[in-house]
């Protein structure tokens, strides 16, 4: 069954399709690694091998899962995919970030404190949400703000999915922003910051890169502004990225964040620190080069 087709430029399925023919190295990568440990466990299982042996067996499959999971679950490591989450210092400036959003009720309100502040923001929208309401994402880019790519349904599922449904899932999100600001963007925050093997190849595939961050306040799960901000400010130093939300998947609120974002505006400012937008910290394009458009074609997601 199609679902809600949108119109891309051509150059945008071309290139995806030129890039999808180079070989996934990171995936191979992570293949060897499970081969690695199976022979390992095999070994130990099968071949009755010697103490001696027994523990280098057993240091090597630990060792092999550590890289796995230290790849998957440590949101800045670049093994799976090349991750940016600081500027390179020396710089008195940092980033602010909202995930998981549009939404109806608090993005507007973030927004209102963005231009009261005159502070310039990157949110990373999921696609489903945009489809939505395509509004709130022209109101954060006519802002000034950057859009980012945060998947097309922020599902837990998508660590664990073939490399089809992630590739899937970030053209998807793509799709919806560029239907909503005619702007593709170049950068990814992974859900829940975890990375897949198979994520570096996607993203080189679609000439993205991924974006982790250096503090967060853990607002999606704490009410209290204080500790947000002070968690937050524990561990930022200039050059940094922070992390927030504006996004609420239909669950809670975001009330304590939006008491604890101009504490966290006015916390920057007493240290000397600069805001910028997430693009100039990096010093990296925020969407892809637009390119002459040679005709529309139709794109959908089974």
């Amino acid at each position: 069954m199609l679902a809600w087709p949108v119109f891309m430029p051509s150059r945008f399925l071309a290139n995806a399709r030129l890039r999808a023919a180079k070989p996934c190295k990171r995936a191979a990568v992570a293949r060897a690694l499970e081969l690695l440990v199976v022979t390992c466990v095999t070994t130990m299982v099968f071949a009755d091998p010697s103490p001696l042996v027994s523990v280098v067996l057993g240091t090597i499959g630990a060792t092999a899962v550590g890289l796995v999971a230290w790849g998957v679950f440590h949101v800045n490591s670049s093994l799976w995919a090349t991750t940016r989450s600081s500027g390179r210092p020396p710089k008195s400036i940092v980033a602010l970030t909202f995930d998981d959003g549009p939404d109806p009720l608090v993005t507007p309100a973030i927004l209102s404190i963005l231009a009261q502040e005159d502070v310039s923001a990157a949110f990373f929208v999921v696609g489903q949400h945009v489809r939505r309401a395509p509004e709130l994402v022209q109101r954060v880019h006519a802002a000034g703000h950057l859009v980012g790519n945060h998947s097309d349904t922020h599902g837990f599922r998508l660590h664990i999915a073939p490399r089809a449904t992630v590739l899937r899932e970030l053209v998807r999100c793509n799709a919806a922003i560029f239907a909503a600001i005619d702007r593709e963007p170049t950068l990814y925050r992974a859900p829940h910051g975890f990375k897949r093997p198979a994520l570096g190849d996607v993203l080189q595939q679609l000439g993205m890169t991924a974006v982790g961050w250096q503090a967060r306040g853990f607002d999606t799960v704490e009410n209290d502004p204080a500790k947000i901000t002070a968690r937050i400010f524990a561990r930022l130093r200039p050059g940094g990225v922070v992390l927030m939300h504006d996004g609420t998947h239909g669950r809670g609120n975001r009330l304590a964040t939006l008491a604890a974002l101009p504490r966290v505006i006015a916390g920057v400012r007493q240290r000397g620190w600069t805001f910028v937008r997430l693009d100039e910290l990096l010093d990296v394009a925020g969407y892809q080069a637009c390119l002459p458009d040679v005709g529309k074609v139709p794109f959908a997601s089974a």
